[in-house]
């Protein structure tokens, strides 16, 4: 790797710092618009270098493409608590893309730090033109170098994305790469330290690897190394490929959470590998808390220890599916002093779910052996049958099962199971499962802490149909009903009123698992009758009235909260009228109610129905005669009805309006009775002269 002067870039920036030129300190703007601060993120780089910094300092970089090469060295005031942050302006690390087409080999980078300190990106997408390309390359003498929220966009078949090559020079300290995307290229990290001194507190968490063709992340010479939370997907049938790599590191190494899937993996590849990367006493590597999930029909194992000393295996679900008959869940070779504890190893592939050669002063139990092939393991060449074997050979393993693990899915290695709960041995250390749920004390085996699990909505259901029937499927993760709806409750409503039976179908998913019940829901019919007709009466002749309900009901309840079936109506002290309501409620608790309306009007003569609600004129009439309804009262439309001297109809109308001029030119000379209805109830009547 070439890079330019250091030397000269540390002259140029104390001179243009010694007054000759201000720091920058505070927020300032890049982008192509002309109103931003800097025209380009390199002109940006050039002005840090050129300038230094006297706090600190964010560059907001507007949305856009920048086809640029940027190169980082000593940055003059950059400090921890005065880092210099590169990132998008709207926090969406999809809207900023920063790449270049290398055209040399050597140099074939994006962006390169040497003796970097303090630098910060955040919410940027990366990337290169070519496959030869690297995006991010670290030279030597680096510190607190940040990749915070990023996209490493690389090509298929492409070199690696974030890489370190094996120079000697100063370790790099404490780098950050987290929460980002890394997808192709064949490593998504690749950090070697080729000196005599490691590099120190690398810290990889929460990224996200899809598809690399050699490694997802691959650190060698690193010491106190983090790799936690990352998630390792590969699809891509890459031969000799390894999830997470580590090469002569040292110190604890921690590798913790990770989720690793390779669901169509080549021979020799491994999830996890540990070669000749040593704790000491007190101070062990672990590997704790991982899913690890290979689908291979190859040779390779989920987790290989190789000439690798004090290493704690813990509380790690490893499934192997496919058929490889050589193929193990854990390969443990010429190591020493190392603790198997609390893991699942499930080899549905035909092969092992332990390879042990070499190995010595090894404490290997609480963990669960299930295989579906002819041996348990291999040990040194002796192959091992089953457990009872595998206790007798080890004098160990007397807390170790063998039992079908119950995986959510192949992949999804959840587990709910009441074989594997509170069988392992407490590790204060791991107190949380790889979703961050506390342990159990004894806790459970595998990387989940996990419950067994039997999932049911509740009783059926049943309602009137005037109600509706709330479906609470409880508290998950996520919901689908048979209708795709995704909410936790389904309101059901009846569709009329009528007896209705339905069946409803929930699935909810616990941990990405999925589970399913079914439900029967019934809506019952509201009872249906009708009171008597809407009718009229005189009030000064008025004596006595009933109204009777429906027949064989167990409750009624009227509008004046009697209770029997039959209702008797009281004169009341004026006229006006009565509103009769009858509710009545069935065997099966479902109501139903109708209304009668009752009108009191004072009566005279042969207008004794006459209404104050209508006027009329003129009397006696001729061809025509007005009719007028009172509009505050009453709105259209009305049925008139008119009778002669012996009680025959002889005209019948629909009047529209409240004021109306009705033809009689062709009734005979004569008396008639004039009566008006409003909705069948009686208005009033007149009688009326024709001549």
């Amino acid at each position: 790797m070439k890079f330019k002067n250091i030397l000269f870039a540390l002259i140029i920036s104390l001179f243009f710092s010694n007054g000759l030129f201000a720091q920058l300190y505070g927020t300032y703007t890049i982008g192509k618009s002309g109103t931003e601060d800097y025209s380009s993120v390199s002109a940006a780089v050039n002005a840090i270098i050129n300038k230094g910094i006297s706090n600190t300092v964010f560059f907001k970089i507007s949305p856009g493409v920048y086809e640029e090469q940027l190169y980082f060295p000593y940055i003059l005031g950059a400090e921890v608590y005065s880092p210099v942050f590169f990132e998008s302006a709207d926090g969406d690390s999809s809207s900023v893309l920063i790449t270049f087409k290398p055209t040399v080999d050597s140099i074939a980078y994006t962006v390169a730090f040497e003796n970097t300190r303090h630098i910060v990106f955040r919410n940027l997408s990366l990337g290169t033109d070519t496959t030869s390309g690297r995006i991010v390359e670290f030279g030597r003498g680096c510190m607190n170098i940040q990749l915070l929220n990023c996209q490493f966009i690389g090509k298929v078949d492409g070199n690696a994305l974030v890489s370190a090559p094996c120079l000697d020079g100063a370790s790099n300290q404490y780098m950050m790469i987290r929460n980002s995307l890394f997808l192709n290229g064949s490593q998504g990290i690749s950090m070697c330290q080729g000196g005599q001194l490691p590099d120190i507190n690398t810290f990889i968490e929460n990224n996200v690897f899809v598809n690399q063709s050699i490694s997802g992340s691959y650190l060698k010479n690193h010491k106190e190394a983090y790799v936690k939370g990352n998630t390792i997907i590969n699809t891509i049938n890459a031969s000799g490929y390894c999830g997470l790599k580590f090469d002569n590191c040292s110190g604890s190494t921690k590798i913790l959470n990770n989720n690793i899937t390779l669901s169509n993996i080549g021979i020799n590849s491994f999830g996890i590998r540990l070669f000749k990367s040593s704790g000491t006493l007190g101070d062990e590597v672990i590997i704790g808390n991982n899913f690890i999930y290979q689908n291979t029909y190859n040779w390779c194992v989920g987790i290989n220890i190789t000439t690798s000393d004090f290493t704690n295996i813990y509380h790690n679900s490893v499934h192997l599916t496919g058929y490889a008959t050589g193929s193990a869940c854990i390969s443990y070779i010429f190591g020493k002093y190392s603790t198997v504890k609390n893991n699942i190893f499930a080899n549905s592939a035909n092969g092992y779910t332990i390879l042990q050669t070499g190995a010595q002063n090894m404490v290997n139990d609480h963990n669960n052996h299930y295989f579906n092939g002819s041996n348990l393991g291999d040990f040194d060449g002796t192959l091992i049958k089953d457990l009872t074997e595998l206790k007798t050979v080890s004098q160990q393993a007397s807390g170790s099962l063998s039992v079908y693990p119950q995986f959510c899915t192949d992949s999804n290695l959840h587990t709910f199971s009441d074989s594997l709960n509170m069988k392992g041995v407490y590790i204060s250390s791991l107190n949380l499962d790889i979703d961050g749920d506390t342990r159990n004390n004894p806790p459970d085996i595998g990387a989940d802490e996990s419950t067994s699990f039997f999932y049911s909505i509740g009783p059926d259901r049943s309602a009137c149909a005037s109600d509706s029937i709330i479906l609470d499927a409880g508290v998950f993760d996520a919901y689908l009903w048979q209708d795709f709806s995704s909410d936790r409750f389904y309101n059901h409503k009846a569709t009329n009123n009528k007896y209705e039976k339905d069946t409803f179908i929930i699935q909810v998913s616990k941990k990405g698992c999925w589970f399913s019940d079914t439900i029967h829901t019934e809506f019952l019919a509201n009872p249906e009758f009708k009171l008597d007709a809407d009718t009229q009466f005189c009030l000064n002749k008025f004596t006595n009235y009933q109204i009777s309900g429906p027949t064989d009901y167990p409750s009624y309840l009227w509008s004046d909260n009697s209770q029997d079936s039959i209702f008797k109506l009281t004169k009341p002290n004026d006229t006006g009228y009565v509103q009769v309501y009858l509710t009545v409620v069935d065997s099966n608790g479902c109501s139903g109610s109708d209304t009668s309306l009752i009108h009191f009007i004072q009566c005279v003569g042969i207008d004794e129905h006459k209404s104050a609600y209508i006027s009329y004129g003129p009397n006696p009439s001729s061809n025509t005669i007005f009719i007028s309804i009172n509009e505050a009262m009453f709105l259209p439309p009305y049925q008139l009805l008119v009778y002669n001297s012996m009680g025959k109809e002889v005209m019948k109308n629909t009047i529209k309006q409240n004021n109306n001029l009705i033809d009689v030119s062709n009734l005979p000379n004569g008396i008639y009775i004039f009566k008006i209805y409003h909705h069948q109830s009686l208005l009033g009547q007149f009688k009326s002269i024709k001549q």
